[in-house]
């Protein structure tokens, strides 16, 4: 278990607890689906003690901070900023429980992070050339 301090909106942070998100994120990884935006820091401070393995499957599943991937999470299930509770939102998240690596399987979507990959190495190597 890792603590991480976590700024945010306090409508979030008086309500978040460590038990709550550690139960949040363990549904979400074995059932991912779209999330709100993330409702940005705000002035309230929350410290949650949470394993950091989690914290980071998910936060890697939506290329973001992980500050942003517990808001998000926390959004969703607390309807912060959402009159009448939580929402559903589609953002085009793939569906289905998450890879132990916090990937999917989705052959195009590797094929897209190889290519980039390739460019940026042929790229680097232009600009260490020069």
């Amino acid at each position: 278990m890792t603590t991480f301090t976590l700024r945010a909106p306090e409508e979030m942070t008086t309500r978040l607890t460590s038990a709550e998100m550690r139960s949040w994120l363990h549904d979400f990884i074995h059932q991912p689906h779209p999330l709100p935006p993330d409702p940005g820091s705000g002035f309230g401070r929350v410290s949650l003690t949470l394993p950091a393995d989690a914290v980071n499957v998910v936060a890697t599943y939506f290329n973001s901070a992980v500050s942003s991937a517990l808001r998000r999470v926390a959004a969703e299930r607390l309807g912060v900023g959402h009159p009448g509770g939580p929402q559903v939102y589609n953002t085009g998240q793939r569906t289905g429980a998450i890879p132990a690596s916090g990937r999917s399987h989705d052959n195009s979507q590797s094929g897209n992070e190889m290519a980039v990959a390739m460019i940026s190495f042929v790229i680097w190597m232009i600009f260490v050339g020069v």
